[in-house]
């Protein structure tokens, strides 16, 4: 038996919401493993326990803690860590693919937040980061039980369609004609969309138009850009989900991208361990980019044209510097869009190796 054949003999369940939830992630991710692994996507740990252990890979945990309301629970976090430490009883092996050490979408951290992840983090068999920085961060914490490896980064969430859609041609068409600023993706409070409009209007770029791009979940932060953006017409909000396959031709018609990380509050760890998808996405696509400097930010731009800032107040003159380089737009160099997934794919594909062809059952003490 090969070592492809014992990989494919062993289940490997990720813990997401997809294909239910339209995820791009996954959706890259399951085309890149899904000859490779006994691949199933399941929403919760149900069921796990009446059947033949394999190994579960969980991915971001604040679904499996929260209660009805969307609100953490701490009850329910230390049931997950029960439940977790219940299936390697039973043979299971654990691997968490960290996105991001906490949930990025709160004020502050819970008591719940740091109990699921220190449960997590102690079960683990495996953790794998996106980032060298974040898997340094993590092997300091010395709280994981076993090995921390990095699997890379991607970078657009989908090969992109031959040319921009019917709802994407009339804005993109526009960025080309200005010196375009774009942040794209879900418009969310840790990107401080009204704080970066503020920046934009202090660097006052010659012919600059600041594009907004993509929903916003927040109906009062939606309210706050609305009444900043008023009257004002070098900032364009666009409120459409762009379609994976839209992503790289808004990119392509940016002069700038910009990432923007509130490193602050409940987003104080940013600054230690964060995967921000957004500058890979900028990366790959070749596009210049203004983003903080944070660990995994300088490692992800190493030799790519990135202007960094250190506090928010910088962030005016890091846009002005990047107004300053010359425009690259139709000369960018081509990058291959699947590299990237298929180095995240080996390293998950190495970890179902280590275990491929083990008895179950032996979980308990077997390190990776």
């Amino acid at each position: 038996m090969t070592r492809a054949d014992h990989c494919r003999a062993v289940p490997w369940v990720v813990i997401c919401d997809y294909p239910n939830w339209p995820s791009p992630y996954f959706a890259q991710f399951e085309a890149a493993v899904a000859d490779r692994l006994d691949l199933h996507f399941q929403p919760d740990l149900s069921g796990l326990a009446e059947q033949p252990p394999g190994i579960v890979n969980l991915h971001r945990l604040k679904r499996l803690y929260r209660d009805a309301s969307g609100r953490p629970d701490l009850n329910l976090a230390h049931g997950l860590v029960r439940r977790l430490g219940a299936l390697r009883d039973r043979g299971w092996r654990v691997v968490w693919t960290v996105h991001n050490l906490y949930p990025i979408d709160r004020a502050r951290l819970t008591e719940a937040d740091g109990t699921a992840t220190a449960g997590v983090l102690a079960l683990a068999d495996a953790v794998l980061c996106h980032t060298r920085s974040d898997a340094a961060h993590i092997r300091s914490l010395g709280a994981s039980r076993g090995r921390v490896e990095t699997c890379g980064w991607a970078g657009p969430p989908a090969p992109a369609a031959p040319t921009p859609s019917a709802h994407s041609a009339g804005i993109t068409a526009a960025m080309r004609d200005s010196h375009a600023f774009l942040i794209l993706g879900n418009i969310a409070r840790y990107k401080d969309v009204p704080g970066l409009v503020e920046e934009f209007r202090r660097a006052d770029i010659e012919d600059s138009r600041l594009y907004v791009v993509g929903p916003c979940r927040d109906a009062d932060l939606e309210a706050s850009i609305t009444r900043l953006i008023h009257h004002d017409e070098r900032v364009v909000r666009w409120a459409r989900r762009v379609e994976p396959d839209q992503v790289r031709h808004f990119h392509d018609a940016a002069r700038v991208a910009v990432c923007t990380y509130r490193a602050e509050g409940g987003q104080r760890f940013f600054t230690q361990a964060l995967y921000p998808s957004s500058v890979g996405t900028a990366v790959v696509c070749g596009v210049p980019l203004v983003a903080p400097r944070l660990r995994s930010v300088v490692e992800m731009t190493q030799g790519h044209p990135a202007f960094l800032y250190d506090t928010p107040g910088e962030l005016s003159g890091a846009l002005v510097r990047a107004a300053g380089t010359p425009d690259t737009r139709g000369r960018r160099p081509e990058r291959d869009e699947n590299a990237q997934w298929k180095k995240i794919a080996e390293a998950h594909i190495e970890v179902a190796s280590v275990w491929a062809g083990r008895p179950h059952g032996t979980a308990r003490g077997d390190r990776l």
